[in-house]
């Protein structure tokens, strides 16, 4: 096999050169665009848990893959069956919403007519001083008796619903 090519597609951590891995990262740069492709632009935005795993799932094994510590081709295979995996999760979770409920989970009331709801702000871990901050901050009100409604999203976002 030719030493090029075998330093840059077999090569392990051990015996890789510093240009093979700089060929690598622009193969994984251009691949992880074609994976935003495959996964759906939702995969990196800002959304829940479930696009959040995915994503460091996918950091992680695209670097284990530049730096030599896996087999560059398998890992690359693996990521695109990651990404794919997201997608069908991503469709089925769209059609069925029990399902998505299950994988994304569900936003939650934590303030109702002005009043905190303390059994869902313990169940979460959510203080007082981070419902007025998303009080100020995201409602821009300043007292939360002029808030009618405040949710925690399922990204983890404190989202505020003024009183008319």
């Amino acid at each position: 096999m030719d030493p090029i090519v075998y330093n840059i597609f077999h090569a392990d951590h051990k015996e890789i050169t510093w240009w093979a891995m700089c060929i690598r990262a622009v193969l994984t740069f251009f691949i992880a665009i074609a994976l935003i492709k495959v996964g759906g632009k939702r995969m990196f935005g800002k959304q829940g848990a479930f696009d959040i795993v995915v994503s460091i799932m996918l950091g992680t094994l695209l670097a284990r893959g530049i730096t030599g510590n896996s087999h560059f081709i398998p890992t690359l295979l693996a990521a695109f069956t990651l990404a794919t995996i997201h997608r069908v999760i991503a469709y089925l979770t769209f059609v069925n919403k029990k399902l998505g409920k299950i994988v994304k989970g569900s936003a939650d009331l934590i303030v109702k007519e002005g009043i905190m709801q303390f059994d869902m702000m313990k169940k979460h871990n959510i203080t007082e001083r981070d419902i007025l901050e998303a009080v100020r901050s995201e409602g821009k009100l300043s007292d939360i008796k002029h808030v009618k409604e405040a949710y925690l999203e399922r990204s983890g976002k404190i989202s505020v619903i003024p009183k008319k």
